[in-house]
């Protein structure tokens, strides 16, 4: 059976009907996909119960079964941007440099 006609026995739009089925985890392209007679079934089931509940429109009870299956929204946190650190550059060892010439400098006078 396809979904249009699945939606035409329950007097229902399809575009609701293909995101019941959706929700329900029924891999459905569109309106003109075929469902199984288990799939229909299970559908059934849930309008039914839908109906039950206090709906007694098909269309009111395939909104309801949406609504209430309809995960709720859940709080999303940003991350905190870590700051630049700016790290100081290092100071060249100028010391080392400085002491060379002076040892050479020592030798050349004990030598003299």
């Amino acid at each position: 059976m396809r979904v249009i006609e699945l939606a035409q026995e329950l007097r229902v739009e399809a575009g609701a009907l293909v995101s019941l089925l959706r929700q329900m985890g029924f891999p459905v392209a569109d309106e003109e996909a075929t469902i199984t007679a288990g799939q229909q079934a299970k559908v059934l089931a849930k309008v039914e119960r839908g109906r039950r509940a206090g709906s007694t429109d098909s269309a009111a009870a395939i909104q309801a079964v949406l609504e209430e299956a309809a995960p709720e929204p859940r709080k999303r946190r940003r991350r905190r941007v870590k700051a630049d650190v700016v790290e100081p550059e290092p100071e060249p060892e100028v010391a080392e440099a400085d002491e060379a010439p002076q040892a050479d400098s020592q030798e050349a006078d004990e030598a003299s």
